[in-house]
């Protein structure tokens, strides 16, 4: 027999797998489903911005003949990616099923929307005649790279950072309850002066407030300026428009009212300022560096750093033969349980 014939269908990875249920709130943030409802949201959101404005240009229409979209139109876009479920899902799947393009199946999956718009609204509305707004200038590494890191942030601000605080403050109350503990320290794998548990304790959790600090300090790139980065297409169209601003605007400020707060615009400089000769955000480096910090904190968790801790502490807080911690007061299973907890099945028993 296949595994590919077997139904339910087997899971390529563990991750989908056998660590599904600790995985699964990724899946809000970073699944194929949650990366095409970024791209709706930032399709949506660039529509409004192109037909109201924004303050630096008096908010005034950006695209002529467009005219400003009502609160009700404005809420209909936005429904459009909160919406988004099973159904919607399967209709994104059957437009991709013709275009072989993901994004262009979005803009799709938009299109059909619109043509809802005046039954839902229950009157004529502009909505329905505004399909060319629709990923109006963009290049789909426009929309691409924004989506991604939106859904990069929120999975790390809304899943992991929580995760891994929680760890962080749990070792910390720890090491408050045990600063008394007793125990004796090694200097070059030898027995030396005593120390205490809490003391042992209190050093990781400070190693990993730093790298969750960095973790939250990582900035996050956007940009939206066309295939090749110089608003080629937006200058054609509009060139009395300035662009720069707009897409600042857009990048900083519309993308954090939508669900996440200040992504950069990339210019090798301070991302305050765009650079319209920039083509995309380097992915390679600058997700690289937030994942350089994540698993940083991995690293003092677990492997060679905290685990090392736990396997010292078992070996020295009491003789093998006790089925006691005297440190934890629990059964040695339940110290080698949260070992296993935190160093990913590694477990030190006693």
């Amino acid at each position: 027999m296949k595994l590919t014939d077997i139904s339910p269908a087997i899971a390529l990875t563990p991750l989908d797998g056998r660590y599904h249920q600790q995985t699964a709130p990724l899946v809000e943030y970073l699944s194929e489903p949650a990366l095409n409802r970024e791209r709706m949201r930032v399709e949506v959101e660039w529509m409004i911005l192109l037909a109201n404005g924004f303050e630096g240009n008096g908010n005034q229409t950006i695209v002529p003949g467009v005219k400003p979209l009502t609160d009700e139109e404005q809420a209909f876009l936005r429904a459009i990616p909160e919406e988004f479920g099973a159904e919607g899902i399967a209709q994104h799947a059957a437009h991709e099923a013709k275009t072989h393009h993901d994004v262009k199946a979005v803009e799709y999956y938009i299109d059909d929307q619109l043509d809802k718009a005046a039954d839902v609204l229950g009157h004529d509305t502009q909505l329905t005649g505004l399909k060319t707004l629709v990923h109006f200038a963009c290049t789909s590494e426009d929309i691409n790279n924004l989506s991604i890191a939106r859904c990069v942030k929120n999975g790390i601000e809304n899943v992991w950072l929580p995760g891994a605080q929680a760890i962080v403050d749990h070792l910390a109350q720890k090491a408050e309850e045990y600063r008394d503990k007793a125990m004796l320290s090694l200097t070059h794998g030898q027995p030396a002066t005593p120390t205490t548990l809490g003391k042992e304790l209190a050093v990781y959790v400070y190693r990993l407030n730093r790298q969750l600090n960095k973790v939250r300090a990582q900035e996050y790139l956007g940009k939206i300026n066309g295939a090749t980065g110089t608003f080629g297409a937006h200058l054609a169209a509009c060139p009395d428009v300035d662009w720069v601003a707009v897409s600042r605007e857009f990048v900083t400020n519309r993308m954090g009212t939508c669900g996440s707060s200040f992504i950069g615009l990339y210019t090798g400089t301070a991302p305050s300022a765009v650079s319209p000769v920039f083509t995309a955000p380097d992915y390679s480096a600058y997700i690289w560096k937030k994942m350089e910090a994540v698993t940083g904190t991995d690293r003092i968790s677990t492997a060679a750093d905290l685990s090392g801790a736990w396997k010292f502490s078992a070996d020295f807080g009491h003789p093998p033969s006790v089925g006691r911690n005297v440190y934890f007061d629990e059964p040695a299973s339940g110290m080698a349980g949260w070992a296993l907890f935190l160093d990913r099945g590694k477990m030190f028993r006693s």
